[in-house]
């Protein structure tokens, strides 16, 4: 293992750093008779190494969960299915999610994700074609309609970014097309991270910072962030003209 020294000579060559101050929590015996190197007690450089240190750990635990992940897919998938009770083993998964500005441009994503993995040559962006105004239940019934009707390509497990209110309006079309009792739904509400089932009393909240949420939270994130990307795109050809 390198000592933090080795270290420290690679990170200031790597961004030909110049700075002849290094805060630290560890004594460096450097070789650089130039650089002083301190280690805070207090004040404002104190403050700046426990920030660092905190994104640090951050980092490490982002760094080991997407290791996890990248080790355990199945297994992750398979808890999920445990643990939110679902009817099948989520190997394809898709995200609907909505975004518009104040009701103008209206646009809906579905994202798709085979074995935790995206997808994106099958993610689909939808133009709102029957809703006026903003109204999130009327233009989640409009798009999971037209994603499902006719179709035989039906995910394991739908996920609508939002609450009861998404998940009921989800929900009614599925009954409508004969496809309910055949696909796992629920939704997704980002205050507390709660997941809502139709005809379930108590929503599901998974552990914090475990393997799961964290991919289901990817999953909504992409949806969320596809849909923003979409709906931009469509202004900016509404201001064009």
């Amino acid at each position: 293992m390198k000592d933090l020294s080795s270290i420290l000579r690679e990170i200031r060559e790597l961004y030909d750093s110049g700075n002849n101050i290094v805060i630290t929590n560890s004594k460096l015996d450097f070789d650089d008779k130039k650089v002083k190197i301190t280690i805070p007690k207090s004040g404002d450089k104190k403050l700046l190494l426990d920030m660092a240190k905190n994104n640090v750990k951050e980092l490490r635990m982002k760094y080991n969960l997407s290791r996890d992940f990248r080790d355990n897919k199945m297994d992750i998938l398979l808890s999920i299915k445990s643990k939110m009770g679902l009817t099948r083993t989520p190997r394809v998964i898709e995200c609907f999610d909505n975004s518009n500005l104040q009701g103008t441009a209206p646009v809906s994503s579905c994202v798709v994700f085979r074995d935790g993995e995206p997808r994106r040559d099958e993610y689909k962006c939808y133009n709102v074609e029957t809703v006026l105004g903003p109204d999130d239940y009327k233009t989640m019934k409009e798009i999971v309609y037209r994603r499902y009707y006719n179709s035989d390509n039906i995910p394991d497990l739908i996920i609508v970014d939002g609450g009861k209110g998404q998940l009921n309006a989800a929900v009614s079309v599925l009954k409508d097309l004969g496809l309910f009792g055949k696909v796992d739904i629920c939704g997704l509400a980002k205050h507390f991270e709660e997941f809502f089932f139709y005809e379930r009393r108590e929503s599901i909240r998974l552990e914090y910072n475990s393997p799961e949420l964290k991919l289901l939270q990817k999953i909504r994130n992409e949806a969320h962030n596809f849909a923003i990307k979409s709906h931009r795109e469509l202004r900016k050809r509404f201001f064009l003209q």
